[in-house]
């Protein structure tokens, strides 16, 4: 049933090195850059005001209207905009369903989703990660694939009684379901065996399907076209990709398993798979037309390109190989809607970065033409120093805005894609990583991981006017 790995074997996988700019720390690692900020139980100092932005006739206001946390907040001192809710713990991603009437937070060390109302600011729904034998009919049979292993004396034969601690997130169907990837099966504690993606049916906010996928999953995209979805395997190079045209979860099939130069070994990985992680293969984007998908290696830079079908399953996908030459270690990817260009972080440097979408294709043709898996080229590209620990970012309706969750400043910054150049940022709790744009671009939902005992189980809601009379027009 499981259709054919792809890739292409060549050196041994390089150890993860620092970035040439700002590396105050191994910045392989998904965690957060060093402590700072205010520790866990006691209150967290409201968002500052947003920077003017430039030029005057452009100004982006940010503001914090609501804010919800997992410690009990001084009610003596406290905005009345304050929720207490001790199910945010490590909370790791949003995003706002297709309407905006709804949020949905993983909170990954909770192993739930919060589903909460966008507009009344209210919890109306958790989503359980955890499984016992009465759910067995959600797994259909499967426990594994692509020829990866359990362990019995770990299972006890019985892989699919687990928690999941949920990551990333994206929908598919016009919205209809929504796919949560798990960094591991609780049981798991080096990652090294399969992990799993649940499936969410958002009309009742149940799930109603968990696929196996590889050890360590963690982004997801879904093609244009509607026909496949991916999974990044964090845990050893690869990619899962999906077949997903049909209409009921129950036939989604695994269609190929995506190789990224070499697929890294689980024999000897310790516990800190952040730092274990071979070439740490983190978010992906496809083209408009969906024939191509890009991985970014978050663990020694560069994006992988792989050419998939443009009709039906055939023939196989195609790893292109891997393009350098952008700032090292880029986490999120994003596409424009014309289908035109490529914004990416770079987690170890802080920049937010531009390039042509056809640049980077015909980079990755050369380097397969030369059976070459690395290519290192200096691609035109217009970039932003936002600050160390750029993580996920997320484009206007119009694409003139790209806002980013900076991780190590413990902001949100906006940029203008105009001139890249840097017109707003907002104080936000300590060590945020996820965002979330409503549809209509007017609010931010943004998730503070902490880290190490400092700030962090919290989600921050900001508000955005972009001070521009068409945009007050447009919304």
């Amino acid at each position: 049933m499981f259709a054919a790995t792809v890739g292409c074997v060549g050196a041994e996988v390089p150890a993860a090195s620092p970035g040439p700019e700002h590396t105050p720390t191994p910045v392989v690692s998904e965690a957060p850059l060093p402590p700072q900020g205010i520790p866990i139980g006691t209150l967290s100092t409201p968002a500052t005001p947003a920077t003017p932005a430039t030029p005057a006739d452009a100004v982006i206001k940010i503001k914090l209207i609501q804010r919800f946390q997992s410690y009990e907040p001084d009610v003596t001192a406290a905005p009345t905009a304050d929720h207490y809710d001790t199910e945010i713990h490590s909370p790791k991603s949003a995003r706002f369903s297709r309407d905006g009437k709804k949020v949905y937070i993983n909170s990954l060390e909770n192993m739930k989703t919060l589903v909460f109302d966008a507009k009344k600011f209210e919890k109306t729904a958790t989503i359980n990660h955890q499984f016992d034998e009465e759910d067995s009919k959600l797994f259909f049979g499967f426990g594994t694939v692509f020829n990866y292993h359990f362990k019995n004396k770990i299972t006890e034969g019985h892989p699919n009684i687990f928690g999941g601690k949920p990551v990333e997130s994206e929908w598919t169907h016009n919205g209809k379901y929504l796919w949560i990837p798990y960094y591991r099966r609780s049981f798991d504690a080096n990652g090294q065996y399969p992990s799993a993606i649940a499936i969410v049916d958002t009309r009742k906010d149940e799930i109603v399907r968990v696929m196996p996928t590889g050890p360590i999953a963690k982004g997801v995209a879904a093609s244009p076209d509607g026909r496949f979805l991916a999974v990044s395997h964090w845990g050893d190079n690869t990619v899962g990709l999906i077949r997903i045209r049909s209409k009921r979860p129950r036939d989604f099939k695994y269609y190929a398993h995506l190789i990224v130069e070499k697929q890294a070994s689980l024999k000897k990985v310790g516990v800190n798979r952040d730092q274990d992680c071979g070439f740490c293969v983190r978010g992906m984007a496809f083209s408009k037309s969906g024939r191509f998908l890009f991985v970014a290696r978050m663990g020694d830079g560069g994006i992988a390109v792989f050419e998939l079908p443009t009709k039906g399953l055939a023939p196989l996908p195609k790893y292109l190989g891997s393009v350098y030459g952008f700032r090292p270690k880029p986490r999120d990817l994003l596409i424009s809607k014309d289908g035109k260009s490529l914004y990416m972080s770079a987690h170890a440097t802080g920049y937010v970065s531009r390039v042509s979408v056809l640049d980077v294709i015909h980079a990755a043709r050369k380097a397969r033409k030369e059976k070459d898996q690395r290519i290192t080229v200096d691609l035109p590209r217009q970039e932003a120093d936002v600050g160390l620990g750029a993580r996920t970012i997320r484009l206007s309706r119009d694409e003139k805005t790209l806002f980013v969750a900076v991780n190590g400043k413990s902001e949100v910054v906006a940029v203008n894609t105009q001139t890249f150049e840097v017109v707003a940022r907002i104080s936000v709790d300590p060590f945020p990583v996820g965002l979330a744009l409503s549809p209509d671009d007017k609010t931010l939902w943004v998730t503070s991981q902490g880290h190490s005992g400092y700030g962090g189980n919290s989600i921050s809601v900001l508000e955005v006017d972009y001070g521009r009379p068409e945009a007050k027009n447009r919304h």
